[in-house]
């Protein structure tokens, strides 16, 4: 049974839903260069018959490639494709967004928050109550120290969120 038949099978029911996509998704993001995105991932999961959806959780994977440091792959295009799927009556208060990042301050400051920000703020997310932003600790098992404090930081700074944030919709859990 595929993603999209499991969510069919319960649409009338679910209320929470957690995703867990993978990189797979990701779009591949130039830090130096205006060159388009070259998309990776599209949604082959429809949220459009989750009227009942209250609350969405998704773990996503922020990448920096290894060999060429300035290419960093997003899973944010994909997030965006797949929240617009919802249903233009749904009832999403909760959104939670897990984001397991390898980035530095410099990338992340160059994450293009825009459409996200955009999506969050339309009519169809009149319901929405409460976005978080998580951001574990690295997977690698070490804690930069001073990690915590340029991520929420740079979040805080962004111009995009900033919207978000004076309206007490968004918060992090860095």
């Amino acid at each position: 049974m595929s993603g999209s038949s499991r969510v069919e099978a319960c649409a009338d029911s679910l209320e929470r839903l957690e995703l867990n996509p993978g990189s797979e998704v990701n779009s591949i993001c130039h830090l130096l260069r205006p060159v388009s995105i070259e998309r990776t991932g599209v949604p082959d999961l429809s949220l459009a018959p989750l009227k009942t959806l209250r609350s969405l959780k998704i773990n996503a994977k922020v990448l920096m490639f290894k060999l060429n440091n300035n290419r960093f792959s997003d899973p944010l295009p994909w997030i965006v494709s797949l929240l617009s799927t919802l249903p233009d009556d749904n009832s999403l208060s909760e959104l939670e967004l897990r984001f397991t990042s390898q980035l530095n301050q410099q990338i992340l400051e160059r994450v293009s928050w825009f459409n996200l920000s955009s999506t969050l703020l339309s009519r169809k997310f009149r319901s929405l109550k409460h976005v978080t932003f998580t951001f574990p600790p690295s997977a690698k098992g070490h804690i930069i120290d001073d990690r915590p404090l340029w991520v929420k930081d740079t979040l805080n700074q962004n111009k995009h969120l900033s919207p978000l944030i004076s309206r007490g919709l968004l918060h992090f859990d860095i």
